[in-house]
């Protein structure tokens, strides 16, 4: 049994999985869990019939979709928001009273 294959399965099945979570987030738990079992035994079929480009190029997404919500999302996570604020000042037409100001907060 070549390990290395079977990391890179794994790999590529938990990184598609979290993909599809993006896509389908409001599917059952269940669904996730099956498509564990099929994405491995799927992904066993590609790397034994197809080219190894092909499972180069799961795992790449599997690592991008990882990579993507543990490292951006931490970093994000970890980064304050400094909110921002914009403030318009009109002066009304002669002979009207007062002024208008605008202020814009966004986080």
């Amino acid at each position: 049994m070549d390990w290395g294959n079977v990391i890179s399965i794994a790999v590529a099945v938990v990184g598609l999985i979290q993909w599809f979570k993006g896509l389908f987030a409001k599917a059952p738990v269940w669904v996730w869990a099956a498509a564990s079992a099929v994405g491995c035994m799927g992904v066993a079929a590609v790397v034994f019939y197809l080219p190894p480009w092909v499972l180069m190029g799961l795992v790449a997404l599997a690592v991008a979709q990882l990579g993507y919500e543990t490292i951006i999302q931490f970093i994000k996570s970890k980064i304050p928001v400094v909110p921002m604020t914009t403030t318009t000042t009109t002066e009304p037409a002669y002979g009207e009273g007062g002024t208008t100001t605008t202020t814009t907060t966004s986080p």
